[in-house]
C-alpha cells in the first residue's frame, strides 16, 4: 500500500472541499471511454475478419475477446468508482468522512484491479502470440513462442499470487482498520519486479515479426503497412513504462492515483489479428 500521510502532511493540507473538490473523474472518463470504443471497434473487426472474410476463427481469437471483455468490464468498474459515493481519484483530503472512515470498497476495487490487470494481460499475450503460431510456421518462430507462453504463464501465475497474498490475512487488505497489526509486502518491489518482467515480455512479443514479415514478397508500401500493423505493440511497451515510472510516485505517495495500460494494451494487440482485413481491402495477399 502506498504511504500514510504524517501528522506534518495532515497539518500542510488545504481546507477542506466538499462542494466542488478537484478530481480526476473528467480525465478518467476522457481515456476509458474512448479506449474502450477502440477496444470494441478493434475486436469487432477482428472476428469479422475472421467470420466473414476468412472464415476461420481461432483459439487465439477467443482468448482475445475474453481479454477485451474483461478489460472493458474492468474499465467501467474503474468510470463508476470515481463517482462520489466511492470517491477514487479525489484528493484524500477532500474524501467524505463517512468513506475515509470506511475504505473497503476501495480497498476491494484496488485488489481486483490488480488481479484483473494480470490476467487481461496473460490472455491478451497468449491470444498474440497463439497468433503467431498460426501465421508465421518456421521452427524459429515456434519455438520463441512456445518459450513466450511459458514465460507469461508463469509470469501470470507469480503475479497474480504476489498481488493476493500481498497481505495477510489477505482481506486486511481492504479491512485495514480491523487489522491493524497486518503484515504486508512492499508494494514497489512487486510492482517494479512484475512491471518490468512484463515489459520486457511486452517488447519481445511485439517486436518479434518485424524481422521475419520484411522477408515478405510483396510491394514496399504494403510490407511497410504490414510491419506498422504488428509492431504497433510499441504502444502498449511505452504505456507499461510511463505506468512503471508513475509507480514510484503511487508507492511513495498517500495521495497518488496510480493508472493502467490495460485497455490501450487490449485495443493494440487486437490489430495482428484482422490482418486479413486489411489484405483483403488493399488487394494484395500473402
Amino acid at each position: 500500500m502506498s504511504m500514510v500521510p504524517t501528522a506534518e502532511d495532515m497539518a500542510s493540507w488545504p481546507p477542506l472541499n466538499y462542494e466542488n473538490p478537484e478530481t480526476r473523474r473528467p480525465l478518467v472518463l476522457g481515456i476509458e471511454i474512448p479506449l474502450c470504443v477502440l477496444v470494441i471497434a478493434f475486436t469487432s473487426m477482428r472476428f469479422y475478419s475472421r467470420t466473414i472474410i476468412i472464415r476461420a476463427l481461432g483459439a487465439d481469437d477467443w482468448f482475445m475477446l475474453v481479454a477485451a471483455i474483461t478489460a472493458v468490464a474492468t474499465s467501467i468498474a474503474t468510470c463508476i468508482s470515481t463517482d462520489r459515493t466511492i470517491q477514487t481519484g479525489y484528493h484524500v483530503w477532500d474524501l467524505d468522512l463517512a468513506i475515509l472512515q470506511n475504505l473497503v470498497v476501495t480497498g476491494q476495487i484496488g485488489m481486483a484491479t490488480q488481479l484483473l490487470f494480470v490476467i487481461i494481460t496473460g490472455l491478451a499475450k497468449v491470444s498474440v502470440l497463439r497468433t503467431y503460431l498460426r501465421i508465421f510456421p518456421s521452427n524459429t518462430n515456434t519455438n520463441f513462442c512456445y518459450t513466450l507462453l511459458a514465460f507469461t504463464t508463469a509470469w501470470a501465475i507469480t503475479s497474480f499470487c504476489l498481488y493476493l497474498f500481498q497481505c495477510k490475512p489477505v482481506q486486511s487488505y481492504w479491512l485495514r482498520y480491523q487489522y491493524p497489526n497486518r503484515e504486508c509486502l512492499g508494494i514497489a518491489p512487486i510492482y517494479y519486479s512484475t512491471g518490468c518482467l512484463n515489459i520486457l515480455s511486452d517488447f519481445l512479443i511485439f517486436l518479434w515479426p518485424a524481422k521475419g514479415i520484411w522477408k515478405f514478397r510483396i510491394p514496399y508500401k504494403q510490407r511497410v503497412t504490414l510491419i506498422a500493423m504488428f509492431t504497433l505493440g510499441v504502444v502498449v511497451c511505452i504505456a507499461g513504462i510511463c505506468c512503471l515510472w508513475y509507480t514510484s510516485i503511487y508507492a511513495n505517495s498517500y495521495d497518488a492515483h496510480l493508472k493502467d495500460e490495460v485497455t490501450t494494451r487490449e485495443g493494440v494487440v487486437s490489430v495482428p489479428g484482422f490482418e486479413w482485413w486489411w489484405w483483403n481491402t488493399e488487394g494484395g495477399g500473402v
